[in-house]
Order: C-alpha cells, then sequence, then structure tokens
C-alpha cells in the first residue's frame, strides 16, 4: 500500500485497504502528499490510522501542492517544520510561501533567501524580505552575481545591508557575467580575489580579462596562463602575453608550448 500511495494508484490503495490487513505506514501519505496525489491523502486519513508526519506537509510545499498542504493544516495536527516555507523558497513556490506565512506559525532560515536569489526568484526574495525576519547573508549577493541576476544584486545592495564577498565577483567571472562584474567594481568595495582572473582564463572570456586587466592593472597570474593554455583559449593566451607576460611566462609558454593540442608561440600571428 505504501509504493500504491507514493505512485498515485487510488484504486489499488483502496483494494489493498479493503482486502487486506498488512496495511501501511506514515509513509503512504507523506509519499502521496510529495507527489501531488491529494485523492489518495484524503482517503488515507478517513480511512485509515497511521497518519503522517511533518514530512508531508514539508514535501507537499517543496513540490507545490498547495491544496495539499491546506488539507493537511486543516485536518492533521503534524504540521509542518521550518523546511516547509524553506523548500518552497528554494524551488520557486511563491504561493506555497505566501499562504504558510499567513496561516503557519514556522518561519524560514537565512538559506530560503540565500537560494531564492541564487535561482533567480525575484518575488519570493522581496516577499521574504517584507513579511520575514529570516533574512539573508552576504550569500545571496554573491549567489545571485554568480548566476548574472544583476537586478537583484542591485536590490539586495539597496535593501540589505549584508552585502557581498569578493567571491561574488569572482563568481560572475567564472560565469562571463561582464555587466554584473562592471557593476560589482563600481558600486561595491569589496577586494577581487586573483582567481576571478584565473576563472576567466579557464573559460576563455576575453572581455572579462579585458576589463579585469584595464580596470585594475593587475597582471595576470601564472595559473590564469596555465588555465588559458590547457583549455586551447589562443586569444586569452596572447592577450595575456602581450600586455602583461613577464620572462618567466613566456618561459613557461615554451616549455608547455603544445598542451590540450594548443600550438601556442609568440606572437601568435596566426590569431
Amino acid at each position: 500500500m505504501d509504493y500504491a500511495a507514493s505512485i498515485g494508484h487510488f484504486d489499488t490503495v483502496n483494494w489493498l485497504h479493503q482486502n487486506r490487513t498488512e496495511g501501511c505506514t506514515k509513509f503512504a501519505m507523506n509519499e502521496a502528499a510529495e507527489n501531488g496525489h491529494f485523492n489518495i491523502v484524503k482517503y488515507l486519513h478517513e480511512n485509515r490510522t497511521e497518519g503522517c508526519t511533518q514530512i508531508a506537509m514539508d514535501y507537499a510545499a517543496k513540490n507545490g501542492h498547495l491544496e495539499i498542504v491546506k488539507y493537511l493544516s486543516e485536518n492533521r495536527t503534524e504540521g509542518c517544520s521550518q523546511n516547509a516555507m524553506d523548500y518552497a523558497a528554494i524551488y520557486g513556490q511563491f504561493e506555497v510561501i505566501k499562504w504558510l506565512s499567513e496561516n503557519r506559525t514556522k518561519g524560514c532560515m537565512t538559506h530560503a533567501m540565500n537560494v531564492a536569489a541564487y535561482r533567480g526568484y525575484f518575488d519570493i526574495v522581496k516577499y521574504i524580505h517584507f513579511n520575514r525576519t529570516g533574512g539573508c547573508t552576504t550569500r545571496a549577493m554573491d549567489n545571485a552575481a554568480g548566476e548574472g541576476h544583476l537586478h537583484i544584486v542591485q536590490w539586495l545592495h539597496e535593501n540589505h545591508t549584508e552585502g557581498c564577498t569578493a567571491s561574488a565577483m569572482a563568481a560572475a567571472a567564472n560565469s562571463g557575467h561582464l555587466s554584473t562584474i562592471n557593476w560589482l567594481h563600481e558600486n561595491r568595495s569589496e577586494k577581487w580575489k586573483s582567481c576571478t582572473i584565473e576563472n576567466a582564463a579557464a573559460h576563455g572570456d576575453i572581455d572579462v580579462i579585458k576589463y579585469l586587466h584595464e580596470k585594475f592593472g593587475t597582471a595576470c597570474s601564472q595559473k590564469a596562463l596555465k588555465n588559458a593554455i590547457k583549455n586551447t583559449h589562443k586569444k586569452v593566451v596572447k592577450y595575456i602575453l602581450d600586455n602583461q607576460s613577464t620572462t618567466s611566462q613566456v618561459d613557461d609558454i615554451q616549455l608547455h608550448g603544445k598542451i590540450e593540442g594548443c600550438q601556442l608561440k609568440r606572437p601568435f600571428d596566426e590569431i
């Protein structure tokens, strides 16, 4: 019966209840709730005594099954845990978050807004800000920057005091979000990490590398150069060598000039 309930086989659940004595466990209602099988949740509640745990409402919230969340809240006593709102935020279930906030007493943790910012759920970020006290950490802006959600980065900057860390620009560079990098440079004071340009070199983001070099005037590290060579980003290697190479870097190029099929030799006239 547990398995039949979990996959939504109502007729099987009904037959087993009517004709067998093995019964089921709390797993049946938990799984039926998680998977959105409202008719089975209702049937088990009305015809069985095993009940469920807080997992039922938590996971129904996670998957956006608001009708089931409401039913469990109105008809059962197990309730939910703080995970319910956290899960709903993480998986973008705005209507579920709103209902839980208005009808249940469990709040959410900073993880909720952090992940909502990372996934670009702007409406959820704002709702938590205006209606809950959980707040966020620097990871919210760091995460949003890494995914290129500049509007969320800007909103957090204007409405929250947590700010970000140097990881914000490093993450943005890793994903090639130049507009986000530019905004962080012009509006935030966090120092940038050497891995910022190293990540850009590894991904071949020549525009990001040029921007970082021109704005910060800092030479690329040996690791940045090696990352570009390893991934055969010839234009990046050429730019690094033409603009900021040292003798040791040139020697390193000559020593590793045939890495991963990248035939490299200055001055890269063929590019």
